[in-house]
């Protein structure tokens, strides 16, 4: 799990400069946290993140989008 949680935060980063997507930026200090622990942990902000990843999907990188989708799932699954 910690190789998918550093690939997710590698995909946000560019993310996190762009003016509409900057609160993303606590969303990947989220995944360094859950990196050193090895899984995802409940958070307050999990569904504010959500519905960012859900406008975000569309607008990504092509490339960006599966994993992005991804994050979105697994973050849907976390017990709150």
């Amino acid at each position: 799990m910690n190789h998918q949680i550093r690939a997710w935060r590698k995909i946000l980063a560019p993310y996190t400069q762009r003016k509409p997507y900057a609160h993303l930026c606590h969303l990947a200090g989220y995944l360094k946290n859950c990196e050193a622990i090895g899984d995802l942990l409940p958070d307050p902000y999990i569904p504010t993140w959500r519905d960012t990843l859900r406008r975000l999907i569309p607008r990504a990188a092509e490339a960006d989008q599966i994993a992005l989708v991804t994050l979105y799932e697994y973050l849907g699954e976390v017990k709150q």
